[in-house]
């Protein structure tokens, strides 16, 4: 009696592909409103309709991801409380990038960086007002700083996961990271600190990410991006009254 050849089942590969299209259509579908919020309230509509189209955009980058975890990936939003390692990590972590960013302003950044159009932007915008400014600071420090650590290192890196290796995955959300801070930088800065600041994002998110998948955890990444924005909120403050 002859036999049939073995054939491979194709139940893992069509998994997998599935996984990918997913992946695929999860990043398309959440990464590009930070972009589109940032391009809106700066460039297209600069002031209140500006700002009421970055909130907009801000909601749907959000509740995407959130529904996206939830309701197709079956994932718990909660996280558990920080390690040990996230404070002592975490704390090094912070006062290196704040450190960086404060030397890269004071040996380039202050030469570079035109006061003049710094202010007229936060006018356009309605952040001129030290108080209202104050809020902004406050507000995307610690709360906008932890919404971007869950979705771009535990939404959006998980689906970079699933596309390519460790590594590259790794670059890859970075890559995805840097794209609406150029746009912000476009606004105030001119090209070599265009450059150089995002490079400077590229690898904070790239060290967070892997910081992410190295220790299971975010509260090092939140730490460390609260005390990078509490920097580039002083930068902002000096530029505007010195």
């Amino acid at each position: 009696m002859m036999q049939t050849p073995f054939r491979r089942p194709t139940f893992r590969r069509s998994t997998v592909r599935l996984d990918r299209r997913r992946a695929v259509l999860a990043i398309l579908a959440t990464a590009p409103f930070t972009t589109l919020g940032a391009w809106i309230s700066l460039f297209l509509a600069p002031g209140t309709v500006g700002t009421i189209g970055m909130v907009i955009c801000q909601i749907c980058f959000i509740s995407h991801a959130i529904a996206w975890t939830v309701y197709i990936d079956h994932q718990p939003l909660k996280l558990p409380p920080p390690k040990p390692v996230d404070w002592r990590v975490g704390g090094w972590l912070s006062l290196l990038m704040a450190g960086i960013i404060l030397l890269s302003y004071w040996l380039i950044g202050r030469h570079w960086i035109d006061p003049n159009i710094v202010q007229s932007g936060m006018v356009q915008i309605g952040t001129r007002n030290p108080w209202i400014l104050t809020i902004a600071c406050l507000y995307f420090s610690f709360v906008n700083a932890f919404i971007e650590e869950y979705i771009w290192r535990r939404f959006m890196l998980h689906q970079c996961q699933k596309l390519a290796p460790k590594n590259l995955a790794i670059l890859l959300s970075a890559l995805l990271f840097t794209t609406h801070h150029i746009i912000i930088l476009l606004a105030y800065t001119p090209l070599p600190v265009i450059l150089g600041g995002s490079l400077g994002v590229f690898s904070a998110g790239a060290i967070w990410s892997w910081y992410y998948l190295h220790y299971r955890s975010l509260w090092g990444c939140y730490f460390s991006h609260v005390a990078a924005d509490l920097a580039l909120y002083f930068i902002t403050f000096i530029l505007l009254w010195g």
